[in-house]
């Protein structure tokens, strides 16, 4: 019998270490499967900064990433878990560049702009709970993207049309004095 792979992932986080090997292994674990690389890159993200959390305020926690396939896409869920000693005032912690541990106090408030829904739960002396979802697969673009016009061969009369929103851009490169090509 072939088991099939899970679509949650569970780790401990006690150091900056625990951070990087989590994300990494949500990734191996391929729970980011068919996201665009900036969803994949918004998702790891919102992980290190909920784990960093973790480490910085509460020593010690958990993390837990699930794929969560749904009627019109697929969701990423990350909850973060600890037993800190929680957060004393939720509104002024939310807020842009407050932070009580001499960091720029964009975490929370950023890990809430990222993610297609955001909560938050935490008791002073109790500990923080944190859920955040983004929907990785299934985004209706609004617009179609235009087809691409190819760009003129150099020296050629050939010119690309400016009516068309995407274009070719190439360069030239010449390698500087001293280095060899």
């Amino acid at each position: 019998m072939v088991e099939a792979p899970s679509n949650t992932l569970t780790f401990p986080v006690k150091d900056a270490v625990d951070v990087t090997v989590g994300i990494r292994r949500v990734r191996e674990a391929g729970l980011l499967t068919g996201a665009a690389e900036v969803d994949q890159t918004l998702v790891a993200t919102i992980i290190s900064e909920l784990a960093s959390n973790i480490v910085k305020y509460a020593g010690r926690g958990t993390v837990r990433v699930n794929r969560v396939q749904a009627t019109d896409g697929v969701d990423i869920e990350v909850w973060a878990d600890d037993s800190g000693p929680g957060i004393a005032d939720m509104d002024r912690a939310m807020r842009d560049h407050f932070s009580t541990g001499n960091t720029l106090g964009l975490g929370l408030p950023g890990v809430r702009r990222m993610s297609d829904a955001f909560s938050i739960n935490s008791t002073p002396g109790a500990g923080t709970h944190v859920h955040a979802r983004k929907r990785i697969v299934g985004r209706r673009a609004a617009v179609m993207p235009a087809p691409r016009v190819p760009a003129a061969a150099p020296g050629s009369a050939r010119a690309a049309e400016p009516s068309n929103a995407q274009w070719d851009i190439g360069m030239h490169v010449r390698p500087m004095s001293g280095y060899v090509t």
